[in-house]
């Protein structure tokens, strides 16, 4: 599996790919390597985003556990991975006076890298279970309407946040700028008090 993106790259991009690189490394780890074994006696016992308990058993792939494993499981995993990262990065960039744009591309490619092996290990995971012992004589699933479906979902919720940081109030800006910069603005004030109390002094003794 590519983890990796080529080019140049914003500030961010190392936090961004580590943690995103975790995460979905994680996901395939818990969320979809675990169903290969629900046609053994072991058994396959999981939690859905939502917390309900997937229980199977003993049972072939096909029908009721093959629609659940394709019917939106493994999105509301995605979908929150996505919006973490994407708040997070939002947060750095205001924190740190990042440029956004930047920052958001690397994530939606790398979401994207995610996504396309997430969706790889299951059709994986897929082939195994229809192929019942035999899975080079079953084809694998095609995973590009599901990669792209996310990809549509995570372009939106981008689009949506720069929006917002295009609009961001001035007084806003001014604020978060304070809030970093408090040093340089009392020093920056001081002298100019100084410079008036000197202009002033200079008035009085030349007038």
């Amino acid at each position: 599996m590519r983890w990796e993106l080529q080019g140049n790259r914003s500030v961010l991009y190392p936090i961004v790919q580590k943690r995103l690189k975790d995460e979905f490394q994680k996901l395939i780890s818990d969320q979809v390597t675990p169903w290969v074994f629900m046609t053994t006696s072991a058994g396959l016992k999981l939690k859905k985003f939502d917390g309900k308990q997937i229980n199977y058993g003993g049972i072939e792939f096909s029908g009721k556990p093959e629609q659940v494993f394709w019917g939106g499981y493994i999105e509301p995993f995605l979908e929150h991975i996505s919006f973490s990262v994407i708040e997070e990065a939002v947060e750095k960039c205001k924190t740190h006076k990042t440029k956004l744009q930047p920052v958001l591309n690397d994530i939606q490619e790398l979401l994207t890298l995610g996504f396309s092996n997430v969706y790889a290990q299951m059709a994986d995971v897929d082939r195994r279970l229809r192929g019942k012992g035999y899975p080079e004589k079953v084809p694998f699933k095609n995973i590009d309407a599901y990669v792209k479906r996310m990809e549509a979902f995570v372009s939106r919720r981008i689009e949506s946040e720069l929006k917002l940081w295009k609009f961001t109030p001035w007084f806003t800006r001014i604020e978060h700028f304070y809030e970093s910069n408090k040093g340089l603005v009392w020093v920056v004030g001081s002298t100019i008090s100084i410079l008036v109390i000197v202009v002033s002094v200079v008035k009085v003794f030349f007038a």
